[in-house]
């Protein structure tokens, strides 16, 4: 199997990066948690979905990733304040900056278990 490790763990990090801003903004415009916003997350995310099979491997096919990550803390932290709101957008987006950093070790780390496979399906 050839998967492009560095490419998905750098995108990977860019959708959280993008999903902590998206939490950031909501608190910063005093937008209140609820589920209606959830969902407009997932109809985002929906489309977004539906528009990446048309840009498969291109750049904006893992955009969905954002709306995702976005819903998924809006919805976990429905009762939070604004405040509470970029608090965990700042720490999503530092653990962002640090998996984009640490993007080697993941991508060596997915090869190496990848690998580690096929020797064990082979014997």
């Amino acid at each position: 199997m050839s998967v492009d490790y560095r490419r998905q763990s750098v995108r990977s990090a860019v959708g959280l990066l993008g999903g902590a801003a998206v939490v950031f903004l909501v608190g910063f415009l005093r937008v209140p948690p609820s589920l209606p916003l959830v969902a407009a997350l997932a109809g985002v995310a929906v489309v977004l979905v539906g528009g990446s099979v048309l840009l498969e491997g291109r750049t904006l096919a893992g955009a969905w990733v954002v709306p995702t990550v976005a819903g998924a803390v809006i919805y976990v932290e429905r009762g939070a304040t604004p405040g509470d709101l970029r608090t965990v957008g700042g720490y999503l987006a530092a653990f962002a900056v640090l998996s984009a950093f640490l993007w080697p070790l993941w991508a060596r780390s997915a090869e190496l278990g990848e690998s580690v496979g096929e020797r064990l399906r082979e014997k």
